[in-house]
């Protein structure tokens, strides 16, 4: 077994916390994504960013649990 690296080792005086961070996606999200891939397909036409950036924030929700 290799030995520890020593930048890697907590001092003796620091405590470890665990986080947990929980990230849903709407369940609608996939099929706007897929829909407007298609449409933009179809019509040769670049999706707005800006856009999809909004939606994007609409649909996913982040929850810190401790």
């Amino acid at each position: 077994m290799p030995a520890a690296c020593p930048a890697h080792q907590k001092p003796p005086h620091m405590k470890t916390r665990a986080i947990t961070v929980e990230i849903a996606v709407a369940w609608w999200f996939r099929w706007y994504v897929a829909t407007l891939t298609l449409v933009a397909a179809l019509m040769s036409a670049e999706p707005d960013p800006e856009k999809l950036a909004r939606v994007l924030l609409k649909a996913i929700r982040v929850r810190v649990v401790r």
